[in-house]
């Protein structure tokens, strides 16, 4: 089953630690294990790589890369989003592998 979650509520940009968790806890009550969750990214312009890997980078590393791939989807997104994702992803990784 596919469930949105739009960010509208935080656009343009988000950039608080405690916000990210906050997201973060809402889109895990979603189970994203089970279900393919969109992100919404209309009117969002901006993200940084800190509350992104809070986000993306956590999912990533607890869903592992297939179940992400499979359930995590993204609409109305920009190229610097999508950077600040993926640079977020790639720390939270490098994070989990030193321990």
């Amino acid at each position: 089953m596919s469930k949105i979650f739009k960010f509208d509520r935080w656009a343009p940009s988000l950039s608080e630690s405690t916000t990210a968790e906050e997201i973060y806890k809402l889109v895990k009550s979603m189970d994203p294990k089970n279900n393919e969750i969109v992100f919404d990214m209309t009117n969002m312009v901006a993200m940084t790589t800190i509350c992104a890997r809070a986000i993306f980078g956590r999912l990533y590393t607890e869903l592992g890369i297939d179940d992400f791939n499979k359930n995590i989807k993204f609409t109305n997104i920009s190229e610097a989003i999508i950077v600040a994702i993926k640079w977020g992803i790639m720390a939270e990784i490098k994070q989990s592998i030193q321990y």
